[in-house]
């Protein structure tokens, strides 16, 4: 039993690497989530993930990705600290960070990306605004191309824009009023 075992879940970490290797990560959740998985298995998958995407830090960070590693950390993950020592980040931040990289738009071919976010959300996940600059320098910065990143916070009636640039030199070369404008569309 032991090996039928064994067998099963090296073809699911097989499939999971193909998945990656294809960069198929719908697929690749959705698998997740029809499959019954064990912790041990859901753990080499994060692992995988998380070799993928270097720590979380490259251009092969997005929103399903961090999908799939919070649907893993649900599977594998039993308290916070576990996740903390693997990736250093905490399970709410990896998951306030899945939430605002679904939302993130890109204007021509990732050169600049936007998106809009409610205060609330902050609260939610008990962050301050500075995480917006981390998931900015650590992450939307790491993809190849990116030069602007613009977001809009949002709480009640007052909304704010903040703007960052990759290379502080190129900012002149940028349109600050077209830039809001992506934002508001």
């Amino acid at each position: 039993m032991e090996c039928i075992i064994y067998n099963r879940n090296m073809t699911i970490i097989n499939k999971a690497k193909d998945y990656l290797k294809n960069k198929d990560l719908c697929w690749l959740y959705d698998f997740i989530t029809n499959n019954q998985i064990d912790k041990e298995t859901a753990s080499e998958i994060f692992s995988l993930v998380y070799d993928h995407t270097s720590s979380f830090k490259n251009s092969n960070t997005c929103c399903n990705a961090m999908n799939i590693a919070g649907r893993l950390i649900d599977i594998w993950v039993p308290h916070d600290i576990i996740v903390l020592e693997k990736t250093k980040k905490s399970f709410p931040r990896m998951k306030i960070t899945g939430e605002i990289l679904k939302c993130v738009g890109k204007y021509s071919w990732w050169k600049i990306l936007w998106w809009v976010i409610d205060l609330n959300l902050l609260e939610k996940y008990e962050e301050s605004e500075g995480i917006l600059d981390m998931i900015t320098n650590e992450i939307l910065f790491s993809i190849k191309g990116c030069e602007a990143v613009i977001f809009l916070i949002k709480h009640n009636d007052i909304s704010e824009y903040f703007i960052r640039f990759k290379d502080e030199a190129k900012k002149t070369e940028f349109d600050y009023d077209f830039l809001k404008s992506l934002v508001n569309r």
